[in-house]
């Protein structure tokens, strides 16, 4: 082999060595923090769920509050309820429809405050 061949080879070993010296370096880092980010994930499941469930969340807070505080359960259902159905009709004012459109349409309702364009005839 030629000097300059060798030498390549040399510091080819050298930067493997410090690859792998880096690699378990990283390895050791990103295992820190496995713990704290399942934590995260665990939060964004449950916004997650929150948000394909609304009547879900609204039902377990009124109970929370109600074993907190300790009134009627009816009472504090029935107000969710209504919170949860105004909320509901205030995110489709803007399309016209009162937010009832949400439940009939696909696509169209994901853009809550916009109204569609109809075609001049």
């Amino acid at each position: 082999m030629s000097a300059k061949r060798e030498s390549i080879a040399a510091r080819r070993r050298m930067l493997i060595g410090e690859i792998a010296r880096q690699r378990q370096s990283l390895g050791q880092e990103v295992a820190s923090w496995a713990a704290p980010l399942a934590v995260v994930d665990q939060g964004l499941n449950v916004l997650r769920y929150v948000k394909r469930h609304p009547i879900m969340a609204t039902v377990a807070v009124s109970l929370l509050l109600k074993l907190r505080r300790g009134g009627r359960t009816t009472t504090w259902l029935s107000r969710g309820l209504i919170a949860w159905r105004l909320i509901d009709r205030f995110n489709g004012l803007g399309r016209g429809d009162g937010g009832r459109a949400a439940h009939r349409r696909g696509d169209e309702a994901k853009e809550p405050g916009l109204l569609r364009q109809q075609p001049v005839a």
